[in-house]
C-alpha cells in the first residue's frame, strides 16, 4: 500500500445555536479536477476493493451488494461511486485526509474488502448517525492508499476514524475535545494542541513538517473563538476558517456543507466564486438519473440548473484526467499499478465503468467511448 501523493487536507465541524456546519479543504499539489454527483435513492451497488480494479482479482469473500437509501451530493477526483467526501439527504456529512505517518488498514480474513473511496460513498448511501459509520469501519477490510476520516451528523456528532498500528482508533464524544481533523493522527494533533508533547531535538522530515503545522491549533482557537458576540454569519466565518488552514499555495477545493439545511457551499482554486444548491432542487428518486457537475464550472450564487446527467462519456473523462494527472505528478503511483500486474488503462477503465455495471437502466456506451 502507497500514499500516492502528498495532500494536506483538512476538516473541522463548527456550530453556533442551530446553525452547523462541516467545512473541508481539498489540498493537492497538482491541479485536481473532479466532478460533485447528485446520486439518487434507491439505487443498486456493490462494493468493490482496490485489488478489484486494478488487477481484476476476484474477492475471496463475495462482496456485499446494497441499495441506497438515501440520495447524496458527493465530491469525486475518480468518477461516481468513488468519493473524497459529500453530504446526504440525511444530514451525514464524511470527508478524508491522507494520513502521515502511512500506517496500515485492519486486515480481517472474515469481513470482505471494499476500496475506502467506494466505502465512502457507501456511508452516505446508508447511513444517517455518526455511530452507524463507526460500525461499519469495523464491518469491512479497507484497501487502496491510506487515509482517515472525519465523520459528523445533522445531530451536532462528529468522530475521527483512523488505523494505527492495523487497529481501528475512533475518538467521539468526550475523546474529541477539538473538532478538527488534519493530516497527523488525531491523538498526535491533540498531545501537541494541549502542550503534552515536545518538538524532538533531531526531528525526522516527518516530525519537521509536523511541528511546523499549525493548522490543527489555528483551526481550534478559531472554533473557541466564535461565539454570540461574533456578528459574522457562520457560513462566511467557515469558509474564513478554511483560509486561514490553507497549508501550502495548493489549496483546489473548499467546501462547506450546512447538515440541517441539506445546503452545500463551494469554491475552487480555479473558480474562486461561491456557488451552492440544496437537495430539493433535484428529484432524488431512483426514476431520475444521477446528475454531474464540474466542480470548477458555475457563476457565482446557485448552480442545480446547471447539473447534466451522469453518463459514462463524462464520468471516464474525470476518471481519466485524474488517474494520467497522479501519474504524471508522482510516477511511484503508475509503478505501483503495474507492480501488480496492471496497467493504467485498465484501472481507468475499471473505474469509468464501476456506476454503470448494476445499472438497470438503459445504457449507451458509445461507439468510440473506451479509446478516448
Amino acid at each position: 500500500m502507497i500514499t500516492p501523493y502528498i495532500g494536506s487536507c483538512s476538516t473541522f465541524q463548527l456550530q453556533r445555536g442551530d446553525d452547523l456546519i462541516v467545512g473541508h479543504n481539498f489540498e493537492d499539489k497538482y491541479e485536481v479536477s473532479g466532478a460533485i454527483i447528485i446520486n439518487q435513492r434507491d439505487e443498486e451497488r456493490r462494493a468493490i476493493s482496490w485489488a478489484e480494479l486494478c488487477a481484476d482479482k476476484t474477492a475471496p469473500i463475495s462482496p456485499p451488494t446494497w441499495r441506497s437509501k438515501y440520495a447524496s451530493a458527493s465530491f469525486n477526483t475518480r468518477g461516481a461511486g468513488f468519493s473524497d467526501g459529500g453530504l446526504n439527504e440525511a444530514g451525514l456529512a464524511i470527508w478524508e485526509m491522507s494520513l502521515f505517518p502511512v500506517d496500515q488498514y485492519a486486515v480481517d480474513v472474515s469481513r470482505p474488502t471494499i476500496f475506502m473511496m467506494n466505502w465512502i460513498q457507501l456511508q452516505l448511501d446508508m447511513h444517517e448517525h455518526v455511530e452507524q459509520v463507526i460500525k461499519s469501519a469495523s464491518a469491512f477490510n479497507l484497501d487502496g492508499w491510506f487515509w482517515h476520516f472525519f465523520v459528523a451528523d445533522r445531530y451536532g456528532r462528529c468522530a475521527t476514524i483512523e488505523f494505527v498500528d492495523g487497529k481501528l482508533d475512533v475518538h467521539e464524544g468526550s475523546d474529541l475535545p477539538v473538532n478538527v481533523l488534519c493530516n497527523a493522527r488525531y491523538s498526535m494533533e491533540l498531545d501537541k494542541y494541549k502542550g503534552e508533547t515536545h518538538r524532538p531535538e533531531e526531528p525526522s522530515d516527518f516530525e519537521e513538517k509536523f511541528w511546523r503545522d499549525h493548522r490543527f491549533k489555528t483551526a481550534a482557537e478559531m472554533i473557541d473563538d466564535f461565539s454570540d458576540e461574533v456578528p459574522a454569519k457562520i457560513v462566511d466565518y467557515g469558509f474564513n476558517i478554511l483560509d486561514r488552514i490553507v497549508s501550502y499555495d495548493w489549496c483546489q477545493w473548499q467546501i462547506i456543507v450546512e447538515p440541517r439545511k441539506s445546503l452545500i457551499h463551494y469554491r475552487t482554486k480555479l473558480n474562486r466564486n461561491v456557488r451552492s444548491f440544496r437537495f430539493d432542487s433535484f428529484d432524488l428518486s431512483s426514476q431520475s438519473n444521477s446528475k454531474i457537475l464540474d466542480i470548477n464550472a458555475g457563476a457565482e450564487g446557485d448552480v442545480a440548473s446547471e447539473f447534466t446527467e451522469l453518463d459514462y462519456v463524462a464520468n471516464r473523462a474525470y476518471v481519466e484526467r485524474d488517474i494520467r494527472g497522479i501519474c504524471d505528478g508522482y510516477p511511484p503511483f503508475k509503478q505501483w499499478i503495474e507492480s501488480q500486474g496492471s496497467t493504467v488503462e485498465q484501472v481507468i477503465e475499471s473505474m469509468a465503468i464501476y456506476p454503470f455495471s448494476l445499472e438497470t437502466k438503459d445504457f449507451d456506451q458509445g461507439s468510440d467511448n473506451c479509446d478516448k
